[in-house]
């Protein structure tokens, strides 16, 4: 309980599109948000697994047809757990 993950779209990132930030408690106080993945279009919904190692979120992503849909990704943290 002491790592947070959220979705914002502060516009600090070279994709200029939202992003899954993580940060983490120290002390009394949070430390700067950092970007974990990002996207042009969408991202959200950050789901850590139990053991810390991955990470699940849903993006939209182009579909083959030229529109446009949601899919499930993850990525796993190597070393301690995140």
């Amino acid at each position: 309980c002491m790592t947070a993950y959220f979705t914002s779209n502060r516009g600090d990132i070279s994709s200029q599109g939202p992003a899954l930030y993580r940060t983490t408690r120290s002390g009394e106080s949070w430390t700067a948000p950092v970007p974990v993945v990002w996207s042009k279009k969408g991202i959200g919904e950050p789901s850590l697994t139990s053991d810390g190692r991955k990470l699940f979120f849903i993006a939209i992503v182009d579909d083959p047809n030229g529109g446009i849909t949601t899919d499930i990704f993850y990525i796993e943290f190597e070393g301690a757990p995140q």
